[in-house]
């Protein structure tokens, strides 16, 4: 009876099953078997365009190998153009001093020296012959490549200025009253009105010119027996080079005497404008000033060292040595313009809370 029962129940709890509910089962399954079908077609189009791209991507990989592999076989037998300009930026290009090359006219002398000389150059020989060499220049520049030949004196004489040679090559620039010398290899002996002085490779130095006659001056004949030219007087006073003028100023600064200390590097810098220890020079500059409580001056010394050789040895150190210096003058929109400066050259510089506390 009671197995009776539950069957009732049962059989009255069911949903028939009419042509509505046939109706939505059918379109469940469809939708079902749609979505089957959807799932499998998607990843047939993945598979389609993912086994073609990894075909891509290793072609691509490998290519790449192969490249680099050349790249490195090409670059040890050929140089990359950066490196043939380091290369020849290394070595000596014969030019103006602080200008660029613009030489027109080659001259081979007898004893195999050669001259470059540029379009507004002017060149004299005074003589020519085993025992001496004269020449005479009084405008443009010079490149000369003099040839070593024991005995033989090779002179040059620019505008008042005196430059005895032997084998070596120098430039001799004259230009707006001034004539410079600049060596590039070998000595060379400079005698100007103010007295000698002896160069060596990437010395130069500046002198005024004599804005007179430049070789008919009293002096010393010439052993040809033209005109005389002019020889370095008895009671010149040598010149210094920049090397000794450098130590010198430190010799200075060591025993305290800083005012001696700034007007030694002062006069190496207005001597030797353009040495290669120029900016090492106004940094020291720089150094001494501020210990002699001259802010400014100090300040200024380091802008121009900075200016120099912003990327050399000293040129971070110099530029934050600037911001300190303006900020010790009280010139504080100097020092938040070096601080911000060397904040952007140098985010992880060494002088970085410094230049922080300069411009809070």
């Amino acid at each position: 009876m009671l197995d009776e029962l539950i069957e009732s129940f049962r059989r009255r709890m069911e949903p028939r099953w009419d042509d509505l509910r046939e109706r939505r089962v059918l379109i469940d399954v469809e939708r079902a078997v749609e979505q089957r079908s959807s799932r499998r077609r998607a990843r047939r189009r993945a598979l389609a365009v993912a086994i073609p791209l990894s075909f891509s991507v290793a072609a691509l990989v490998v290519a790449y190998v192969v490249g680099v592999d050349f790249g490195k076989r090409s670059a040890a037998r050929t140089p990359s153009p950066a490196a043939e300009r380091a290369v020849a930026s290394s070595q000596p290009a014969p030019g103006p001093v602080g200008g660029a090359a613009d030489f027109t006219e080659s001259r081979v002398l007898s004893d195999g020296s050669r001259l470059e000389l540029s379009h507004a150059a002017r060149i004299e020989v005074r003589s020519e012959s085993k025992k001496r060499v004269e020449l005479v220049q009084n405008e443009g520049h010079v490149h000369y490549e003099v040839s070593h030949v024991p005995g033989r004196a090779f002179v040059v004489v620019a505008r008042g200025v005196l430059i005895q040679v032997k084998g070596t090559v120098f430039v001799v620039d004259i230009d707006a009253g001034k004539v410079s010398v600049s060596v590039e290899r070998g000595l060379v002996r400079v005698a100007a009105g103010s007295g000698e002085v002896e160069l060596g490779v990437g010395d130069e130095l500046s002198t005024p010119a004599d804005q007179g006659t430049s070789a008919d001056r009293t002096g010393d004949p010439s052993p040809e027996g033209g005109a005389p030219s002019r020889a370095p007087r008895a009671d010149f006073a040598p010149l210094a080079s920049a090397s000794a003028l450098l130590d010198r100023a430190d010799a200075e600064r060591r025993s305290g005497d800083l005012a001696a200390a700034a007007t030694t590097l002062r006069e190496l810098l207005g001597r030797y404008p353009s040495d290669r220890r120029a900016a090492l020079a106004w940094f020291t500059l720089g150094k001494v000033e501020r210990a002699r409580d001259h802010a400014g001056s100090a300040a200024k010394a380091f802008q121009t060292s900075s200016s120099l050789a912003p990327d050399g040895a000293v040129g971070e150190d110099a530029l934050a040595e600037e911001a300190v210096a303006w900020a010790a003058a009280s010139n504080a929109a100097a020092a938040r313009l070096a601080a911000e400066q060397y904040l952007r050259r140098f985010p992880n510089g060494t002088h970085v809370a410094r230049m922080q506390h300069i411009l809070e």
